[in-house]
This record gives structure tokens, C-alpha cells and sequence, in this order.
């Protein structure tokens, strides 16, 4: 009967393990980057026709279509690195969800930029190089948030170094420095230039979406990363 059981228990392990190397992984990510598209092509044509007017498809809506699927990415990237984390008992992709975990909701809620304003009227900021007070705020509050959750990953990663755990971190980090360039400096840089362009829909619209079609763009290619972590963990 033991036998039995063991030998049911093999058959159903490689019975996944072959089904999930013929996961189209690829295809995935078409698939993904594929939505993306349609949503950033979607809000260019509204903005240009029905300019000024709010839409489920603006790209700055926080509860927007656009905005509910990233969410849905980013979920989905904190349970998979959580399951992760457990399988194989890695303090270092436990950091990672638990990034992930702040990105998600510092998205949903809008922390950094409600902490931003809170903070740049306490520090007392003043405008600059066309920056608002609060985009310093939000700043500081993202190092404070940044030097908190970042160092761990950063030893752990160097004390995995030559593992696979550390080869899969070298990837997230790299979609990470994405996030920063698209979420944080074309963020700011998005306001600037929006402010001169806001007669000018199209241009306005190609504004927003080198920041928020941007940061799609890396969440679906991180989410696709994570597919392949979990794929691997399966395999195993």
C-alpha cells in the first residue's frame, strides 16, 4: 500500500513537472505586454478626441482599468515570490514579496503620495526646476521606504551569491531600477513637461504614457520573471 501511494506520488510529480515546462512562458509575456499595448493605444485615442474628460482607460486613474491590472499583476507577483520563499526556505525572495508587497500597496493607496505632501509641508519645501513641494516630499519618502526595505536584499543577495536564488534577484533588481526610472524620474519629469504640453492632447497623453504605460510595461515583465521562479520551483 506504501508503495502505492509512493509510486502514485512520483507519477503525479513528473506528470507536473513536464506539463510545466510546456507552459508558453513566451507566449505570456506577448501576452501581457500585448494588453499593455492596448490599453496605452486606447487612452492615446480618447485623450486625443474626448481631450480633458475622465476615462476608465486613463492611465493616471488610479481605479482605472489599467490601474485594476497592474494591480492584479502586482498580487500575483507577492503570492508567487511568497510561495517561493517557502519552498525553498529563501530568506532572500521572502524580501522580495515583501517589496513587492509594499509596491502593491503603496499603488493601491497612494502612500507615497499622500506622505509626500504630509511631508513637504513639515520639512517646509519650496518649488524648484518646475518640481512641486510635494514631489520632494514624495522623494524623501521613498528613500525612508527604500533604505528600509532594500539592505536586506542587497546582503542576501551577496551571501547567495553563485546560487540560483541570486541569479533570479540580479534580474528582479534590474526591472527594479525600471520601476525607479519610470515610476519615480519620468514621474517627475512627466509633470514638467506635462505643464508645457497640456494644450497639446497627444503630446500630453505620450507624456503619461512614458511614465504609467512605462511602469506597465516593467510590472508585466517582472510578473513574467516570476513565472519563471515558480516554474522552476515546480520543476524541482
Amino acid at each position: 500500500m506504501l508503495s502505492w501511494v509512493t509510486d502514485k506520488k512520483d507519477r503525479l510529480l513528473r506528470y507536473g513537472t513536464l506539463n510545466s515546462e510546456r507552459v508558453p512562458l513566451k507566449g505570456v509575456l506577448l501576452l501581457l505586454l500585448s494588453v499593455d499595448a492596448a490599453f496605452i493605444v486606447v487612452f492615446i485615442v480618447s485623450s486625443v478626441l474626448y481631450p480633458g474628460e475622465g476615462s476608465n482607460f486613463g492611465m493616471d486613474n488610479e481605479s482605472g482599468y489599467p490601474a485594476i491590472f497592474q494591480y492584479g499583476e502586482q498580487a500575483l507577483i507577492v503570492l508567487l515570490m511568497a510561495i517561493a520563499a517557502v519552498r525553498n526556505r529563501s530568506l532572500l525572495y521572502l524580501c522580495w514579496s515583501l517589496l513587492f508587497l509594499y509596491l502593491l500597496l503603496d499603488d493601491f493607496l497612494m502612500i507615497h503620495e499622500t506622505l509626500g505632501v504630509l511631508v513637504s509641508q513639515e520639512l517646509g519645501f519650496s518649488p524648484w526646476l518646475g518640481l512641486r513641494r510635494r514631489d520632494f516630499g514624495e522623494l524623501v519618502v521613498w528613500l525612508f521606504f527604500g533604505s528600509i526595505l532594500l539592505p536586506p536584499i542587497a546582503i542576501l543577495h551577496i551571501l547567495c551569491r553563485g546560487s540560483t536564488e541570486a541569479e533570479w534577484s540580479r534580474y528582479l533588481l534590474i526591472t527594479l531600477g525600471a520601476l525607479v526610472l519610470t515610476g519615480g524620474v519620468f514621474d517627475m519629469l512627466g509633470f514638467i513637461v506635462g505643464t508645457i504640453v497640456r494644450d497639446y492632447p497627444l503630446l500630453s497623453a505620450l507624456s503619461l504614457v512614458a511614465d504609467d504605460g512605462g511602469e506597465m510595461v516593467v510590472w508585466s515583465v517582472t510578473l513574467w520573471i516570476v513565472l519563471l521562479i515558480a516554474r522552476q520551483n515546480l520543476n524541482s
